[in-house]
């Protein structure tokens, strides 16, 4: 039975080679396991870098100065052999394309379980179930290459599936993407967040953020300035103006009606709150205040 936190930072700081500034600094963090987590901050703050730290590309691939202790699972990362976290924890980025080089979305999604030396049987259950989560079963026999920007994203999903990991880190994957294609990924992250799946969104759009995740962390220069639910974090204009963050497009609305004196019972980050919250508005009168 695995522990009740699935990722741990514990004074955690790395500085990348030639560096003034360490990219993350004094980061103490955890998070519970089946969690929704999403990451937010200005481009540079070390969303990317907190990442590479799961999944241990930090410091086994990317040189520098690793201080303090990060625990997947309630191991220390430092004590896997290599290979062994990714059967744990599974890493998408930015740009499927990046990850994506066999001639066949089948071949694609069998390469990571063929590495570990898992049975021809075992490895054919994994591809049908990675394909069947993500609903792209009919893909199979097609090219990667040939593939739409979201169809792409969702082979690099599967192949991490097929993996088995507890751990779904997600940095900035549907942001390349179309509108269409964007929520196609979402709602499949979605999706697997609601099988059980711990997931950890890195995402610069606080609309998303605020409709999937369960918790926000806003990183800047390297540190965690905030750590709260939605609700707290995209409704605090002071930390959003300093982190250099838009609020959700229903959160500036009610700042614009705040500054025009009308009373809000109470800011939604949600569409779904602001129908309600906009919808008593309308049926109960516009009070401003005094």
């Amino acid at each position: 039975m695995f522990p009740l936190i699935a990722v741990e930072f514990e004074n955690v700081s790395f500085s990348y080679p030639d560096t003034h500034e360490p990219a993350i600094r004094g980061i103490n963090l955890e998070i519970e396991a089946g969690e929704f987590l999403g990451v937010v901050g200005a481009s540079g703050s070390g969303k990317s870098t907190l990442c590479m730290c799961i999944n241990g590309l930090i410091p086994r691939f990317f040189s520098g100065e690793l201080v303090g202790t990060v625990r997947v699972l309630g191991r220390e990362t430092g004590r896997f052999k290599p290979g062994e976290l990714t059967k744990l924890v599974g890493m998408v980025f930015q740009n499927p394309d990046s990850q994506l080089f066999s001639s066949t979305v089948e071949n694609e999604v069998a390469f990571g379980p063929e590495n570990l030396m898992i049975p021809k049987e075992e490895i054919l259950r994994r591809v049908n179930s990675s394909l069947e989560r993500v609903g792209i079963s009919d893909l199979r026999l097609r090219s990667p290459e040939n593939l739409s920007g979201g169809e792409k994203q969702l082979v690099a999903i599967a192949s991490t599936l097929a993996m088995e990991p507890d751990v779904l880190v997600l940095d900035e994957p549907a942001s390349q993407l179309d509108p269409q294609n964007r929520e196609l990924v979402l709602n499949t992250i979605r999706r697997l967040h609601e099988e059980g799946m711990t997931v950890i969104l890195v995402e610069h759009d606080t609309e998303t953020l605020a409709e999937f995740a369960d918790r926000i962390i806003v990183m800047k220069n390297g540190r965690i300035v905030c750590d709260g639910a939605p609700e707290e974090v995209f409704t605090d204009r002071t930390l959003l103006d300093a982190a250099g963050l838009l609020p959700p497009p229903v959160t500036r609305l009610s700042f614009m009606l705040q500054e025009r004196g009308v009373l809000l019972e109470k800011l939604p980050v949600r569409f779904e709150d602001a129908y309600r919250v906009f919808s008593e508005l309308i049926e109960n009168g516009v009070s401003h205040q005094p």
